[in-house]
């Protein structure tokens, strides 16, 4: 880990988390925050056990209904495209 998830909920887009990384005390955290700023990891992916889901035919996808959430990892290359950081902010 490197820095705790201080709001997670789900949103009409899907799953909304914001977390502060730890620049301070560990250097992954301050290497993972520069590339957040520069751009260049600007993704996000989940881990997690499935408990409940759906199939939409219409959207040719699955619904994830109920699941139990392990993780949430930046990454450079989501599985889900939409699955983005938005926001970084700067250094406090």
């Amino acid at each position: 880990p490197i820095g705790p998830f201080t709001e997670m909920k789900e949103d009409d887009y899907g799953l909304f988390v914001r977390g502060r990384l730890l620049i301070d005390d560990d250097p992954l955290a301050k290497r993972a925050h520069a590339h957040m700023k520069a751009g260049s990891v600007k993704g996000m992916s989940i881990g997690y056990m499935l408990k409940d889901w759906e199939y939409d035919s219409a959207k040719g996808a699955f619904l994830l209904k109920e699941i139990d959430l392990w993780e949430v990892s930046i990454v450079t290359m989501p599985a889900n495209t939409e699955a983005k950081i938005t926001e970084v902010k700067a250094s406090l």
